[in-house]
Order: structure tokens, then sequence, then C-alpha cells
């Protein structure tokens, strides 16, 4: 099934239950498959965000714009969601606080009074923009290495070389593709295993070891350690890509 005959999934941030549950059920009417959390976001929210079970998220200010604002910032920590924030009143909220809605992340602002089928509409026209973007990547090249995150492989001129673990390939991944730029430890943790702690942390740097001792075999590759803030994949020959394959 394509992205585009799969029914959008909604998640709705509503501190209010009972408006929460009027949008839920008008959403569920048009045809969106939408799920109702608070404004908290609880572990089982927070894992379905990042194994993508949303395609967009609409929350609801009431009155609270740092709650918003730390709710919007925990989101895009987590991934790189559309997200569109509602409010009851343009009159109760200045417009210094919609500025900082924007700047913490939000694609829209929407001001009541507004018709849910307006909303809608914006929402729908979201998603058919995002559907129109390119693939996620699944095969990179590194010199003679080619890993397939996919198939969890690394491959040196057509042979077989590792099999890595699902976090092992996830890891790489991240890594890939932010190539030679710095990735925070905390995002990391918080995409792969769910949350930021100490003996997660103690885990991400046995994996980090891993590929390390896996991408021994390409010199011109290093995992760096940036103390105190993540890691950051260097590739030293300037003739060394990343290019995205059609052909997978």
């Amino acid at each position: 099934m394509t992205a585009q005959e799969e029914t959008p999934s909604l998640l709705l941030i509503y501190e209010n239950e009972t408006l929460g549950q009027i949008i839920l059920e008008y959403m569920q009417r048009l045809g969106f498959k939408a799920q109702l959390a608070d404004p908290n976001l609880s572990t089982e929210i927070k894992k379905s965000v990042i194994d993508r079970e949303f395609d967009l998220c609409l929350m609801h200010l009431q009155g609270r714009t740092e709650q918003v604002i730390d709710v919007i910032h925990a989101l895009r920590e987590l991934r790189d969601i559309p997200l569109f924030v509602s409010t009851s009143d343009m009159k109760e909220v200045e417009k210094t606080a919609v500025l900082e809605i924007y700047k913490a992340g939000a694609d829209d602002v929407i001001t009541q009074p507004i018709s849910m089928e307006i909303i809608a509409m914006k929402i729908s026209a979201m998603l058919r923009r995002c559907n129109q973007q390119v693939l996620p990547q699944k095969l990179f090249d590194i010199g003679s290495l080619t890993f397939d995150s996919e198939l969890q492989t690394l491959s040196q001129d057509g042979v077989l070389v590792h099999h890595l673990s699902g976090k092992e390939s996830e890891l790489l991944a991240i890594l890939m593709n932010n190539c030679n730029q710095l990735v925070e430890r905390g995002y990391i943790l918080r995409k792969i295993w769910g949350m930021d702690n100490y003996f997660n942390g103690r885990s991400l740097s046995v994996y980090i070891n891993h590929l390390r001792h896996m991408l021994e075999i390409e010199p011109s590759v290093k995992i760096l350690s940036i103390h105190g803030k993540g890691y950051k994949i260097c590739i030293d020959d300037e003739v060394i890509h990343i290019s995205f394959r059609e052909d997978i």
C-alpha cells in the first residue's frame, strides 16, 4: 500500500477531554485514524510517534503557552511530524506567544473561531505535501562499504561483511543521515530507546563501539565522541559520499 492509499493517522493532544472527544469523533467521521492524548506525552504516545504511527499532530492551546511549547519541543526531539496548534480565542493569546509557538516548531497556528471543515482541509493539504516528499533514505554508500538500513547489512564490494542488529542499524542510519554533523546524545536515546537515562546511555556507548569495530575496514570513516554532547560520523575523503538509490 502506498502512502497515498493509507488512511491518514492523527495525534490529537487536548487538555480539555470533552472538546478533544468531539474533535476525535469528527475526524474519525471524516475518515482519519485518530488518537486522543493529554498534553503530558506518555511513554506509549512517545513510542507511537517514534514508530511513525501518526502522520500529523493537532494540539489545542488553552491559555498555557509554556506547556504547549514544552510539548512541541518534546515532539520535535522525537520526530519531525507536521504539527498544528489551535487556540480557543485569539484575544486571549498574545502575538508574542503565537510567535514563540511558531519558533518552537509549529507548522501552523489555527485561531478560533474556525470551522472544523477548514481545519480538516488544512490537515489534508499538509498531508498531501508530505506524501510528495522523497522517500526515507535506506541505502548508503560509504566508500567501499554499502549500508542497507532496511536489510540491516553492511557490505564491501558486494560481499556481506556484517549483519547489524535492529538498534545498530537504527543508530548507523541516524548518524549517516546527519553525516559530518553532531547528533545529540539525548536525541539518539529518545529516538531509539525511548528514554534518556544512565542505563540507556551505557547501552548507547556499547553500540557506538560495535559500529566503530564494523567500520574499521574503511579507514576514512570515523565515529567521533563529542564530550557532553553526542556523536558525529566523519568521512575524510571527499570522494566518499552518501547517496539515495531507488533500486532497493
